[in-house]
């Protein structure tokens, strides 16, 4: 069974410079699908059109036709067709075949009218192609590509037909709806019998995430879902497109917030840090070059873009727990090789790991509407809201304090337990993230479901002991200012 998808449109950035071929984004999306730790040293890549297999001379052979196309090259012009074309984990597939299955799904869809490369990438846990197709026709004139609306499922079609002349399964197709149709939220409930609008939402991302190879993958999965998705803050918020309905990923549980989708489609745990846009020292196709923080602009770092994901202003740069990232100079030039815990150095205490971001408590965050009869009024309803939190915080401290003293021990010994507590629900939490990570990996669509389960009870159970050593900490330092009080009384 193969699953065609049409990938991200290749187009050229506003501010992206094309004086050579390195600059141009065909180039960049040939020289990451030809990579030889992807293809088995490049055996497994082939096009139609040259004998090197070197990314400059592919991506310079669609360039001439793009350039020799009747409307040249623009800023609106879309370079090529990028299709991802998987297999699944469960099919008796060797490398070569799905190779030369999808060079024959290549051939048929370009009828030899367009340039194409194709590469079989085997580093993943299924095998899949990757097709880029030039938009712009071998032959003079060289007209550009026009695709029907039902182009891609016509594609797919082919596929289908290949798989079953090679002996392998098919997906049955949707019988409900055609396969452009995004269904509402509505719709899912009575499909999917009572399961809530989140979990509905979760089940969708899932999907979307096993899918992807990169985020922006996987926001194009959810788009052809129905759902969009954008960075606010440390949140990643979810949009049904057909309702209009938005989602917090804190509100669907950890396991869907920004670094913990970045770990799963990347298949291992990620550490992250922020940085502000005003320290780009500059871009290219692939990569972004930051100055580094607390280094006085002195030492440059340079980021591929897939290892990124932007929210207005700042870039949030994940890597791997064993990253070694490589600083340079201002004028490019080695300085030296630094792992995780020295680049944290850099970025201040505040930087987290993608385990560390987890759900806090509300309290501190509520909002209180009041209707008074004039903005006087208004001011004290405010201040007696304020005094009610104030008493309701100050009950749960006391609550906590007499748990504690039930239990035999003191304050301090409590908070260090907590402490403790705190570091196992951590460590718990990042073991279940790579479990789910590794489900998801074999397709193990009940243990995944497990391990997601667990992951929101240890999220509870970590807000609920996070709350009640915060609520120990403020009881002591109350005490404590209670005393130095006594101790010296104004006068």
């Amino acid at each position: 069974m193969a699953i065609l998808k049409l990938g991200k449109k290749i187009t050229a950035r506003k501010d992206q410079n094309m004086k050579s071929t390195a600059t141009t984004p065909i180039y960049g999306v040939i020289k990451y699908v030809i990579n030889g730790e992807k293809t088995n040293e490049g055996t497994l890549v082939s096009n139609n059109y040259v004998n090197d297999q070197d990314a400059m001379s592919l991506a310079e052979g669609m360039i001439f036709d793009l350039k020799h196309a009747p409307y040249g090259i623009d800023e609106k012009t879309r370079w090529a067709l990028h299709l991802k074309h998987s297999f699944s984990p469960d099919e008796q597939v060797t490398p070569e075949l799905a190779h030369q299955i999808g060079i024959e799904l290549a051939e048929a869809i370009t009828q030899g009218d367009y340039k194409y490369v194709i590469a079989t990438h085997v580093d993943r846990h299924h095998i899949h192609n990757h097709i880029v197709i030039c938009m712009a026709g071998q032959l003079p004139p060289h007209k550009h590509m026009r695709l029907h609306k039902t182009a891609i499922q016509q594609w797919r079609n082919i596929s289908d037909d290949l798989c079953k002349q090679y002996g392998l399964s098919v997906l049955e197709p949707a019988k409900s709806q055609p396969d452009n149709y995004a269904k509402t939220f509505e719709e899912l409930y009575s499909e999917l019998k009572g399961i809530s609008r989140k979990q509905a939402l979760r089940s969708m991302i899932d999907e979307a995430v096993i899918t992807s190879q990169s985020y922006d993958e996987f926001v194009d999965a959810l788009q052809e879902r129905g759902i969009s998705v954008a960075v606010r803050g440390n949140n990643l918020v979810y949009t049904n497109l057909a309702t209009g309905m938005k989602v917090r990923s804190s509100k669907l549980g950890y396991a869907y917030t920004p670094p913990a989708i970045m770990s799963r489609v990347q298949g291992q745990i990620l550490g992250w840090v922020s940085i502000n846009e005003t320290l780009i020292k500059s871009q290219s196709t692939n990569t972004i070059t930051f100055y580094l923080p607390k280094s006085k602009r002195q030492l440059l770092m340079s980021v591929p873009r897939e290892q990124l994901i932007q929210s207005n202003k700042t870039y949030h740069i994940f890597f791997a727990e064993d990253a070694q990232i490589v600083l340079k100079d201002r004028r490019g030039r080695y300085v030296k090789t630094i792992n995780k815990q020295d680049l944290y150095q850099y970025f201040g205490d505040k930087t987290l790991t993608a385990i560390q971001q987890i759900a806090h408590s509300n309290r501190g965050n509520r909002q209180h509407v009041v209707m008074g009869r004039s903005e006087a009024h208004n001011r004290y309803l405010r201040y007696q809201a304020m005094r009610i939190d104030q008493l309701n915080d100050r009950i749960d401290q006391l609550m906590s304090v007499r748990q504690t003293m039930q239990q035999g021990i003191s304050i301090d010994t409590r908070i260090t337990q907590l402490n403790n507590d705190i570091k196992t629900l951590q460590r718990e939490m990042r073991a279940g993230l790579t479990a789910l990570i590794d489900a998801e990996h074999n397709n193990d669509y009940e243990t995944r479901a497990q391990v997601q389960a667990q992951l929101e009870q240890l999220e509870q159970d970590l807000t609920s002991t996070q709350q009640q050593l915060q609520e120990l900490q403020r009881f002591t330092q109350r005490e404590q200012e209670q005393q130095r009080t006594r101790k010296h009384p104004r006068r």
